[in-house]
């Protein structure tokens, strides 16, 4: 099984707003899309 790490560093505080208009649907669409998949998973 292959195994991956990864580190994330953050500076400052995220902000969606600071996000084109575009990026912060894709943002959401694929937060919404993972949602329903959990949701279909526990039925």
């Amino acid at each position: 099984m292959l195994k991956t790490e990864l580190n994330v560093e953050t500076r400052g505080s995220p902000n969606i707003k600071d996000l084109p208009k575009s990026e912060q649907d894709i943002f959401f669409e694929t937060i919404l899309k993972r949602i329903l998949q959990l949701n279909s998973e526990k039925k």
